[in-house]
């Protein structure tokens, strides 16, 4: 009997052990189910309210920070916070959803602009997925307005990832150039990085905070370039000359707002290739008419390619050429 109670203490002892050992990692898993990462929206995005309800776009700012210009938009107060109208957002959301594909559709770009936490891993994701320029940190003052000089940064960055990459060239510098240069490549692939292929002026700029992005939307504005952006209860609409009713400030909203105007930019990507296509086929209808055309001329008045005559036309027989 004393072999057996010790054997089933031992085994009870163990068990416990193991729960000890177990309930970390069980603690552990119940905490990132609580508080993991927002799941991404399913693609392409179609927007319904219920999912603006789920992604929070409806909750403003508090009452004592909102923008009077904005009450159109709003449906009303709840706990002393702005709530706004979801029937106008998703409304005004296909209007504008039209816009980007007709902008991206017409050949130009959209430039996404979001440097504040809950907004840059998506703007570059975004962007990256849909091959458009980005500022996911900090905006350089002069980043459109004075175009020619980031270029000449952008050139000076590719000069330096070459360089880092050609051992022969790095055999010429000491270990201390070297971190020098490394550093300034990093410095200058943060900061514009995200531009390094914009050679033009952008067709759109969407920003995610318009308060925080000001000086992005007024070189925007004064080059004349279309401003697209986030109303949130706090925001100016005059800033604007295309705007989503929606909170800027979780991270669900921006995510869904911004993954479905990067689907908008693939699905007119999409449409210019279509329209490419076609006006490639046209032009070589045109081409096999005119070579048809000019052989029935030559035909008919008997002179082959070489000028030299092959048929003679009876001279009582009327001849005419017809377009």
């Amino acid at each position: 009997m004393n072999l057996t109670e010790n054997q089933n203490t031992s085994q009870t002892v163990s068990g416990s052990d193991s729960k000890q050992e177990t309930g970390v990692g069980t603690n552990r898993q119940e905490f990132t189910k609580q508080y993991r990462k927002p799941e991404e929206p399913t693609r392409p995005v179609k927007i319904t309210k219920r999912l603006l309800l789920e992604s929070g776009v409806h909750f403003g700012h508090k009452t004592r920070d909102w923008n009077p210009k904005a009450f159109k938009y709003l449906y009303g107060i709840h706990n002393d916070i702005h709530v706004i109208n979801l029937s106008q957002t998703l409304k005004i959301w296909m209007e504008v959803r039209q816009r980007i594909i007709d902008t991206v559709a017409s050949g130009m770009d959209v430039l996404f602009v979001g440097t504040k936490k809950q907004a840059s891993q998506v703007i570059r994701e975004e962007a990256i997925n849909c091959g458009q320029h980005y500022v996911d940190k900090k905006w350089k003052g002069g980043t459109l307005t004075n175009l020619k000089t980031m270029r000449k940064r952008v050139e000076r960055l590719e000069y330096l990832e070459k360089l880092l990459t050609d051992e022969d060239q790095l055999a010429k510098y000491v270990k201390k150039e070297k971190l020098a240069f490394e550093k300034e490549r990093d410095k200058l692939d943060e900061a514009i990085g995200g531009i390094r292929k914009m050679t033009y002026y952008p067709g759109l700029l969407f920003v995610v905070d318009t308060n925080k992005e000001k000086i992005a939307v007024n070189e925007a504005k004064k080059l004349g370039i279309p401003v697209l952006g986030f109303l949130d209860s706090n925001c100016n609409p005059d800033d604007l000359d295309f705007f989503i009713p929606a909170n800027d400030d979780a991270y669900k909203s921006v995510r869904l707002f911004t993954s479905a105007v990067a689907d908008a930019i693939l699905e007119g990507k999409q449409i210019a290739a279509q329209q490419e296509q076609t006006g490639f086929e046209e032009n070589t209808d045109d081409l096999t008419y005119e070579i048809s055309a000019s052989e029935n001329i030559t035909t008919a008045t008997g002179i082959d390619p070489n000028g030299s005559s092959t048929t003679a036309l009876d001279p009582n027989t009327p001849f005419t050429l017809t377009d």
